[in-house]
C-alpha cells in the first residue's frame, strides 16, 4: 500500500498549486496538506506551511521531474525526517507532556494554557478589586 511522502514545503500557496499542477500534468497525483487551514490561518502560523505530498511509489519520477524544473535536491524533503528535526529543535523537548506532542499541538496546547492563565488572573484582579 502506497503512503503519503511530503516532498516539498511552501510558505506560498501559489508556489505549492503550481508545482502540484506541474507534476499533475507529468501524470503523478499529488495532494496539498493544510492548504485550506494555512489560507484561513495564513501560512507557517500553525501549520508549518503547506506540504506538497505524492505517493511513495511516485517519489523518485516526482523528485526527478522537480530537479529538472529548477527545484533544488535539498528542497525534497521525506516527512519522516522532517519530523525528527521539528521534535528535536522545539523549546519542548525537556517537557514530559509537550515532547510527544507534534509542533501544530504543542501550539494549540501553549494558546490553550494561555488563555486560561489570562481569564484567571482576570477573575483574580476583578475579586481583589471590586469584592472587599
Amino acid at each position: 500500500m502506497d503512503t503519503l511522502i511530503t516532498i516539498a514545503e511552501f510558505n506560498e500557496l501559489t508556489r505549492a498549486l503550481f508545482l502540484k499542477s506541474l507534476l499533475e500534468s507529468e501524470g503523478i497525483t499529488c495532494f496539498l496538506k493544510d492548504q485550506f487551514i494555512s489560507q484561513v490561518y495564513g501560512t507557517g502560523i500553525i501549520t508549518g506551511g503547506v506540504k506538497l505530498q505524492v505517493y511513495s511509489s511516485d517519489v523518485n519520477t516526482a523528485t526527478e521531474i522537480m530537479i529538472a524544473h529548477g527545484y533544488e535536491k535539498d528542497s525534497v524533503v521525506i516527512e519522516n525526517e522532517k519530523e525528527d528535526l521539528e521534535s528535536s529543535k522545539t523549546i519542548f523537548s525537556n517537557v514530559p507532556y509537550m515532547r510527544h506532542l507534534s509542533y501544530p499541538a504543542q501550539m494549540w496546547t501553549v494558546l490553550l494554557l494561555t488563555i486560561i492563565i489570562g481569564t484567571l488572573f482576570g477573575l483574580l484582579s476583578y475579586f481583589f478589586t471590586y469584592i472587599k
